[in-house]
């Protein structure tokens, strides 16, 4: 399964001022911004990226050359318009504290899905989803099922934690993702819409896609079938050879 690390640019001095600087222009990371996307490229020195997609932004792109910077094998940024931030027309440069009294404050952070920033330049958080979601399935395809890449956009501060897992259920519900559940204690959010199932390692936790016909069940009569998930537990080739403690019974477990 193809692995996405989501990366938020550092800090920049409308963040610090709380500016929702949007798409404009000449936004770069301070000093503190800059720090941090060295720190994380140091935390993730041991990731074998296989490439980096970052949104236009100056920002975005200073954080994803600072994260690729002095690793022994380059690797590869590439930019992509479609996983950039939000369109908030109007709203683009005002001060945090003034736009959270606006009505429209509410729906973002309640219903994500239904608003609509306002003024010509405006875009509806829905579109923003779809596009974003659209690079990311692309992306997968093109780098292969073994990648790992992160992806680096800006963060809105507009909307809370509660809004982002909300915008990703009413992403399921439009059936752009599909929410997953492999008994790992969280929910998994699949772009991969193809019918499939998954290898779960109980050592790592590393999902794989596996393909191929599920097993014919005995149903009840007048029961109708229309999904079926395999969740085949078991240690990876990595865990297989890494000396453990306390080896799990592997296993397979089918919900629809």
């Amino acid at each position: 399964m193809t692995t996405v690390l989501l990366v938020r640019h550092g800090r920049t001095k409308a963040n610090a001022e709380g500016v929702l600087a949007g798409w404009t222009p000449g936004v770069v990371l301070d000093e503190a911004g800059e720090n941090q996307a060295r720190a994380l490229a140091e935390r993730l020195a041991v990731v074998p990226l296989t490439a980096v997609v970052t949104s236009p932004l100056e920002r975005t792109r200073q954080t994803a050359d600072l994260m690729v910077a002095g690793r022994e094998r380059p690797v590869p940024v590439h930019v992509d318009e479609r996983v950039g931030e939000c369109r908030y027309g109007d709203w683009t440069g005002g001060a945090l504290k003034d736009l959270a009294k606006d009505p429209m404050w509410k729906v973002v952070q309640a219903h994500p899905s239904a608003a609509v920033f306002p003024g010509d330049e405006g875009e509806a958080m829905a579109h923003m989803q779809h596009r974003a979601v659209s690079a990311v399935r692309e992306w997968n395809e093109r780098l292969g099922g073994e990648a790992v890449y992160a992806v680096v956009s800006a963060e809105m501060p507009t909307i809370s934690l509660r809004t982002v897992y909300q915008t990703l259920n009413d992403l399921a519900a439009m059936g752009e993702l599909h929410a997953l559940d492999v008994g790992t204690g969280s929910t998994r959010f699949d772009p991969n819409l193809e019918s499939h199932h998954h290898l779960v390692c109980t050592e790592c936790g590393r999902i794989d896609d596996v393909y191929g016909v599920a097993p014919e069940l005995a149903v009840p009569d007048g029961f109708e079938v229309t999904a079926a998930e395999i969740v085949y537990r078991g240690r990876c080739a990595t865990c297989r050879t890494t000396p453990t403690r306390s080896p799990q019974q592997g296993g397979a477990h089918a919900h629809g």
